[in-house]
């Protein structure tokens, strides 16, 4: 034996010829598993969809198409002379998101382990190129944007992926050593809290809430311990508070959002606006496409907070 299976063949039986690579045809069976995963079934493990998750991401995705929509077409019709300009490219954007999906799908978790590194670091790198003047675009006193291939985007919304993607891969490694701080819980906790303070600095105070509460559940439920938990909030709270209260962006909501009596009336715009946009419908609201305040008393009806 020199240590080489053998192949398998019936008694009496010839061998079986050589098999071609599979090349091509192999990708587009995996392609397709990533398909059946999305179609009823007995559940397997590891070979079937969540269906509730799958469930609430397709309506999640459906009714956020309808309510751009519904915001954006008389504004869109007012700037480009076409009401479903927006609809389009949110359609578009979902095509594109679901494809990606099927094909994630595809992948073995191993994959998603070797390339969680590099796509952490180019988050990185593309948050801060966003703050060199000249690259990262600025908009409303933000530089939170860049411009790839005539397209802009936000490398804050890549980031969170990444972070996600990381924390899991981490959990799923070093399991064992979440009980130590040092060792376990402060390598993530520093990786994390560097994205996040590239995210503020642009600054995006929102995202960057998102990201740490995201990371905080992850945390927890990888199995970081509480106290650990605890401790850290108790000291990144007040710290976040007063990155806030000094910043020339954040200031006037936190005033707007404590004491809007006392508030500016620009301050308080976008927050009056959703009262008002709130109170006529009452419980049961207007009905759809009937809201009032995206008749030009919003800048950006389909960038604010739709109800």
């Amino acid at each position: 034996m020199d240590g080489r299976a053998e192949q398998w063949t019936p008694s009496g039986a010839a061998p079986f010829p050589p098999q071609p690579e599979a090349g091509g045809a192999l990708r587009a069976l995996r392609l397709t598993r990533g398909w059946r995963t999305l179609l009823p079934g007995p559940a397997t493990a590891g070979s079937k969809a969540d269906r509730w998750l799958l469930a609430a991401t397709v309506v999640l995705v459906g009714l956020g198409i309808v309510m751009i929509y519904s915001a954006s077409a008389i504004r869109a019709q007012e700037r480009f002379g076409d009401p479903m300009f927006f609809l389009k490219r949110q359609v578009i954007w979902a095509a594109l998101g679901l494809l990606a999906m099927v094909w994630a799908m595809t992948w073995d978790p191993k994959r998603f382990q070797r390339v969680t590194p590099l796509l952490f670091l180019a988050s990185l790198l593309l948050l801060l190129l966003v703050l060199v003047p000249g690259i990262g675009l600025k908009i409303n006193g933000a530089r939170r944007w860049l411009r790839l291939f005539g397209l802009s985007f936000q490398p804050a919304e890549l980031a969170k992926l990444a972070v996600v993607l990381f924390l899991a891969s981490y959990f799923a490694r070093r399991q064992d050593r979440l009980d130590s701080f040092l060792d376990g819980f402060l390598p993530p906790l520093l990786m994390t809290g560097l994205m996040a303070s590239l995210i503020i600095v642009q600054p995006n105070f929102g995202t960057a809430v998102i990201l740490l509460v995201t990371a905080t559940v992850m945390f927890y439920v990888g199995g970081a311990r509480f106290r650990h938990l605890l401790g850290t909030a108790t000291v990144a709270i007040p710290c976040l508070l007063l990155l806030m209260w000094m910043s020339p962006h954040g200031r006037p909501r936190l005033m707007a959002l404590w004491n809007p009596s006392q508030a500016s009336a620009k301050a308080t715009y976008q927050l009056d606006q959703s009262f008002y946009a709130l109170g006529p419908g009452g419980w049961v609201g207007l009905g759809l496409g009937n809201g009032m305040q995206k008749l030009f008393f919003l800048p950006e009806p389909h960038n604010d907070f739709i109800f």
